[in-house]
């Protein structure tokens, strides 16, 4: 019998890093959401291509800037705001997404929300690559996905 993690990762991603960083993609197998002791909904990945990202951890004077190193196989917690979210419900768990920061736009329309800023999110899924598919393979070092220096399509 194969036992999976549960839960989120040790390692957040928090969208207000990405700011300036319109573009930025985190790729990775789409595991579910849970919430956040702040109860803020969390998107779980587990990564698939590994990346670095410089975030600022920490409020007030005490605040330091981190340079994080997420690696294949990590499983993350990204922090994106409700957009974020209903777009991650859309797509079956297991599946594997690219996640592309959009930056921030003004809220529209008769959302309570309205007039506020948030983060936007673009979310591509590859439905025919579910890791809980018997046929995937479960050790993520090992799986290639062609040139890294390839423009993937979405």
């Amino acid at each position: 019998m194969a036992f999976q993690t549960v839960g989120g990762g040790a390692k957040i991603v928090k969208a207000t890093s990405l700011k300036g960083k319109e573009g930025f993609i985190i790729e990775g197998y789409y595991m579910g959401l849970m919430t956040s002791k702040f109860n803020n909904s969390l998107v779980i990945v587990q990564v698939t291509r590994p990346f670095s990202l410089e975030q600022v951890m920490g409020d007030g004077p005490t605040a330091k800037k981190v340079t994080d190193e997420f690696k294949t196989g990590d499983r993350i917690s990204i922090s994106g705001g409700g957009m974020l979210v209903k777009r991650a419900q859309m797509v079956p768990e297991g599946t594997l997404c690219q996640f592309t920061y959009q930056g921030e736009q003004m809220i529209e329309g008769d959302s309570k929300f309205k007039g506020k800023m948030a983060h936007c999110w673009e979310v591509g899924a590859d439905e025919s690559r579910n890791i809980k598919n018997k046929n995937m393979p479960t050790n993520l070092a090992q799986q290639t996905y062609g040139d890294e220096d390839e423009e993937d399509e979405v």
